[in-house]
């Protein structure tokens, strides 16, 4: 056994976490501001609450596959299934102009969270009534979010790569 606790015996069918000939990961303090080679440092800040910002707003896109099966369980016909999806694209292309106008005059940061609260009221209505009526109104309230987020979401985007770059 190494320093670091990794077994080299493989005789067990469970070898060391690290193979013979692989060095060690290396833990690099942070530079000091305005070092050079600051610019290469992938993980700043304003990068981490971008990522957060898009896995966030990728989960809502994988939702869209698992919904008919959802409906389905909820005894749903095909035409109610169909009827639901595109109720949420209808509230996605009435209002995505309106709330990107609303982007352009409130606070984007806040519109997000807004949208984000919608959606969880809308998650909150597909609990409390599992039927048609529940995913109708939910799914609309998840288009409201979307058409919410389309723009500003966007917009943060650039402002923070405007930001990192000046």
């Amino acid at each position: 056994m190494d320093p670091a606790g990794n077994s080299d015996d493989s005789s067990n069918g469970n070898p060391g976490r690290v193979p013979p000939g692989v060095p060690p990961l290396r833990v690099l303090p942070p530079a000091p501001p305005g070092a050079p080679g600051e610019s290469d440092v992938l993980f700043t800040a304003p990068f981490v609450r971008l990522l957060g910002m898009q896995a966030a707003y990728g989960f809502s896109f994988s939702m869209f596959f698992l919904l008919p099966k959802y409906l389905a369980a909820a005894r749903a016909t095909p035409a109610q299934i169909g009827f639901v999806m595109a109720s949420w694209a209808f509230v996605c292309l009435v209002l995505e102009v309106p709330c990107g106008v609303l982007a352009d005059r409130m606070s984007r940061p806040i519109l997000l969270a807004v949208a984000q609260a919608v959606r969880c009221v809308g998650f909150i209505v597909w609990i409390q009534f599992p039927g048609f009526w529940g995913f109708l109104i939910g799914l609309m309230l998840w288009g409201l979010k979307s058409a919410t987020m389309s723009g500003a979401f966007e917009a943060v985007v650039f402002d923070e790569l405007k930001a990192l770059n000046p």
